[in-house]
């Protein structure tokens, strides 16, 4: 399961008054070895504690990733071929 699917599942959990130790219990009751960390859940707690919202992570400065998927590639190869 990806991280951003437990961050909604906490925040709601989070909102209905539940605590940390509660929430971990159940996230490991429904999710088992896949449910985060109490590291992670705390981190999140804590965010949703101070006022946060968005369960999406935050826009990090710098060179955004670089994007190479297969059909990229074989269009930019097609294009070179064609010159």
């Amino acid at each position: 399961m990806e991280k951003q699917q437990y961050r909604p599942v906490i925040r709601f959990l989070f909102l209905d008054g539940k605590t940390r130790e509660k929430i971990k219990a159940k996230l490991d009751a429904v999710y088992g070895d896949l449910s985060p960390s109490m590291t992670t859940l705390r981190y999140w707690f804590n965010k949703f504690k101070r006022g946060r919202t968005s369960v999406f992570d935050e826009e990090r400065p710098g060179r955004p990733p670089d994007v190479a998927s297969d059909e990229i590639v074989e269009k930019v190869r097609v294009m070179i071929l064609a010159d």
